[in-house]
């Protein structure tokens, strides 16, 4: 999820709001509220916080309610770790050595990687 939320964050400029998309907003304002309240039935505000975030309202407004929502939820969905230049190439020159499926060395790297505090998750590599 805190992927979704940087990818919001690249958007600077404030859109008007159709009607229909305003009533999205706020029906789904009205909806975790509810939820929140009925118990503190959080399976449901995180229903509806992946509800919202697959809507088709703005990033920028996606990203005031989640900015509200998180204060409840505490899932610090905002602070988003900066991945150092040092971790970025490494993480280049272990795609290069999977691609030469040199993969005892690509592993060593995926050690260190982790070892910084970062985790990898492999993927099919492309032919």
């Amino acid at each position: 999820m805190k992927a979704i939320v940087a990818g919001w964050q690249g958007e600077k400029e404030r859109t008007i709001l159709s009607e229909e998309k305003l009533a999205k907003l706020q029906g789904l304002s009205l909806k975790f509220r509810e939820a929140v309240e009925n118990d503190l039935n959080l399976p449901q505000a995180l229903a509806v916080v992946w509800e919202m975030a697959k809507s088709n309202i703005p990033s920028r407004d996606k990203l005031e309610l989640i900015s509200d929502w998180d204060q409840i939820l505490g899932l610090d969905l905002l602070k988003i770790k900066k991945i150092p230049e040092e971790i970025i190439q490494l993480i280049k020159q272990r795609e290069e050595l999977r691609k030469q499926k040199k993969w005892e060395e690509a592993d060593e790297l995926r050690k260190k990687i982790e070892k910084k505090g970062f985790k990898v998750k492999d993927t099919k590599t492309r032919a």
